[in-house]
């Protein structure tokens, strides 16, 4: 008798799975979890039928009526929704219909909803997820669930960074993208190796030099975002060096007050880093010169109080620079600008008007979209 009941409960397994019968009686989840077969559940609908313990009523049936397809990629973004619906019993008031969803992977429990409609922001990255949505009457619910699988395959660093601001390109004024990063923390992002796709081209994001000296040497390094630092990209030549990727610092009003920076820079410098006991050697005149100068460009000597002195003038020559700012105050919290500074010289990926811009990871997945 034994081997009869065995195939007899595989037979109705079958039949419940298939046609959703419905037999007077007989709950077949509950003898699913008797036997204890009820793991058997993960690969066919989830599960629910060994971490729920809910009565359930074989008369309640569900559906999926909007929402992404099973096995769908999401490429574009991490937020999905799905609509739902319900049937009873012919002796209930579909009004009387109540709905739980769960998103495998997402949601640690059933949730209810007030509505046949449930919306989602998942993390970014590429994960797998199984939404389940059952209709539920009194405290009996759908012993079987529908549900759709779907893979959300986007940037890991999806919704941390963003496209903050874009200036359209026109006959006045280069082309211009901003990136920003949403998170709080003191995550580091490489952004080098990363894609910006206008419809017509694209733009890789280089490697930038952290503290450029004229005189080298300037090594390159990986662009990081984080800690409130961002990226600008110019679609114009870099007005300070061809084709070099820059943090601007607190010495840069030496190269402003003789160039133009489309991107502000810092147009005044801290104080002339000299102690008075380095300058006692030079006449009193010249000191006193030298602790009122005004900084970040070289003094106009003409009708100056030191025109005649050399000596006054050979220190300033030597002394009044960028290397000597830098030399200074290059060790103190505040003297690296919080931007990145990217010129695309001559590459154009932007389109005057309008366009949409799609910045990618490293491994070409969707970080952040923008539309002008």
């Amino acid at each position: 008798m034994q081997y009869l009941v065995i195939p007899l409960l595989i037979i109705l397994a079958i039949g419940a799975a298939t046609s959703r019968l419905d037999l007077p009686g007989f709950d077949f989840p509950n003898v699913l979890s008797i036997l204890g077969w009820g793991t058997s559940s993960q690969e066919q609908g989830g599960s629910y039928l060994q971490q729920d313990t809910q009565p359930t009523n074989s008369r309640l049936d569900t559906f999926i009526t909007e929402g992404p397809e099973n096995n769908t990629k999401l490429l574009n973004g991490t937020t999905v929704t799905f609509k739902f619906s319900g049937r009873g019993p012919q002796s209930s008031s579909s009004n009387a219909l109540l709905f739980e969803t769960k998103i495998e992977g997402f949601d640690s429990s059933w949730q209810a909803s007030s509505e046949q409609k449930r919306t989602a922001t998942l993390p970014g990255g590429i994960k797998t997820y199984r939404f389940l949505v059952r209709s539920k009457l009194g405290n009996e619910v759908d012993a079987t669930p529908a549900s759709r699988t779907f893979t959300v395959r986007v940037s890991p660093y999806f919704g941390k960074i963003s496209i903050a601001n874009v200036q359209a390109p026109s006959s006045s004024q280069a082309g211009r993208i901003s990136l920003s990063g949403y998170s709080a923390s003191a995550e580091s992002i490489s952004v080098t190796g990363w894609k910006l796709q206008g419809k017509t081209d694209d733009f890789i994001i280089p490697r930038g030099v952290r503290l450029y000296l004229p005189t080298g040497p300037n090594p390159t390094e990986d662009i990081r975002m984080g800690n409130n630092v961002s990226v600008v990209i110019t679609e114009t030549a870099n007005p300070l060096v061809q084709g070099m990727t820059f943090r601007p610092n607190q010495c840069f009003g030496y190269f402003a007050a003789t160039r133009t920076f489309p991107v502000s820079v810092p147009s005044s410098c801290p104080d002339f880093p000299v102690q008075r006991s380095s300058i006692a050697y030079l006449s009193p005149t010249c000191q006193d010169y030298v602790l009122q100068l005004p900084y970040c460009k070289k003094p106009n000597y003409a009708g100056s109080q030191v025109a005649g002195d050399l000596e006054c003038r050979s220190f300033l020559d030597a002394h009044l620079s960028y290397e000597t700012c830098v030399q200074g105050y290059k060790n103190t919290s505040s003297f690296l600008g919080n931007e990145w500074h990217v010129y695309t010289e001559s590459e154009r990926f932007m389109r005057p008007g309008h366009d949409q811009i799609l910045l990618y990871d490293s491994n070409n997945l969707l970080v952040a979209s923008y539309d002008y």
